[in-house]
């Protein structure tokens, strides 16, 4: 179970590198989140699940809106 976990569709509080967990098709994943709406996952739907990053991962990092699994999102900013 993870703790403190958004799921799809929820609001994102706020923008930075959030841990992305698949339903079993795809092992977590850090990922720049800069949309105001976690997305879907194109494979595991709504099942996926978010959980801010503590630390910095040591890995290279993406924008979510350029991960495969992910349509592009609204931007962060202001809203219209």
């Amino acid at each position: 179970m993870l703790r403190n976990a958004f799921r799809a569709g929820d609001k994102v509080p706020e923008e930075g590198i959030y841990w992305v967990h698949h339903f079993q098709h795809r092992l977590a994943h850090p990922a720049k989140i800069m949309v105001r709406v976690f997305p879907v996952c194109r494979t595991c739907g709504d099942r996926v699940r978010f959980e801010k990053a503590d630390v910095m991962p040591l890995v290279k990092i993406d924008a979510i809106d350029i991960d495969v699994d992910f349509a592009a999102g609204e931007p962060w900013g202001e809203e219209t």
